[in-house]
């Protein structure tokens, strides 16, 4: 590692490099040795443009804003997806893989949710065209046995008025 060090230090030029630059550039040297020369151009690539990277992060941060203050599900979801694929390739390209795992895993998870809000938009779709049917929410209903004297709804006096 040392080796590595006093290289990287030469080739940063002044020999005043940072441990932890340094650490990071004779990383990368020596990934690109160990696999036999064949990631060499995609490390050197990552050294050369890391603001490629940085701007990679500063984009998914944008479109992250955006699904937060959208109004309606299907953008939502849509911009959540491309977001977390952002995300997912910005952490990858960090080494940041805890991270990279859990915007992958939220990217499926927001794809499903998109899934199931299209069916449930072209349920609604059909269900309105045809006569007045309402099989298409029995997967979302549950029974559920009530007493005969129990009341359902109750008009309640609200804001009460002072006496």
């Amino acid at each position: 590692m040392m080796m590595a060090l006093k290289l990287a230090r030469a080739a940063a030029g002044s020999g005043r490099a940072t441990r932890r630059g340094a650490d990071k550039i004779a990383w990368f040297n020596l990934s690109a040795k160990a696999s036999g020369g064949r990631n060499a151009s995609m490390n050197t690539w990552l050294v050369e443009n890391t603001w490629l990277v940085e701007a990679l992060g500063y984009i998914a941060a944008a479109i992250n804003i955006f699904v937060y203050v959208s109004n309606s599900m299907v953008p939502l979801r849509i911009a959540a997806i491309f977001a977390n694929g952002l995300f997912a390739a910005y952490f990858c390209l960090k080494g940041v893989y805890p991270l990279f795992l859990l915007n992958c895993a939220l990217m499926l998870v927001n794809v499903w949710r998109l899934r199931q809000l299209q069916h449930l938009i072209e349920a609604m779709r059909l269900a309105t065209q045809g006569d007045f049917n309402l099989d298409w929410l029995r997967p979302f209903m549950r029974s559920a046995h009530i007493p005969a004297e129990t009341s359902l709804y109750h008009k309640a006096i609200w804001p009460r008025k002072p006496m």
